[in-house]
């Protein structure tokens, strides 16, 4: 991690496989070092992988909003540029006819608020419920 612009300190957990936890001086960096992962050569080199420190349930619900947005492209049709997945306030807008509708929000007790259910049809509504229901 030397040379990684914010990185001030790597810590080693020992576990199969194991892990390490580097601290950046400030979330963005942290961010900014995550996405770009893909273009690190010494990532590739050592099949490395970054990623956030996420709650559980924060995991959880990026699993649904993923969900969502594969349903909203597999069962509705929607053009796959089309569908805005939101991980970080964990909603999912689409755009039609030039326009942005918000579709659903998924709060902190897991469960989704549809906020536009003329968007979608009853078999992606279905769909994710039953996802939802498997995961608990």
């Amino acid at each position: 991690m030397s040379g990684i612009a914010g990185c001030k300190d790597v810590e080693i957990i020992e576990t199969t496989p194991p892990i390490a936890l580097a601290h950046f001086d400030s979330p963005e960096r942290a961010m900014k070092f995550i996405k770009s992962q893909k273009k690190n050569a010494t990532i590739h080199a050592n099949k490395l992988w970054a990623s956030e420190n996420r709650s559980k349930p924060e995991r959880l619900r990026c699993k649904m909003v993923s969900k969502l947005k594969k349903f909203l492209i597999e069962l509705d049709g929607f053009v796959a540029k089309d569908v805005h997945a939101s991980y970080k306030v964990f909603r999912v807008v689409v755009k039609s006819d030039g326009r942005m509708l918000p579709v659903a929000y998924f709060n902190d007790t897991g469960s989704v608020q549809w906020l536009d259910k003329t968007v979608v049809s009853e078999g992606v509504r279905e769909a994710l419920e039953s996802f939802i229901a498997e995961l608990e």
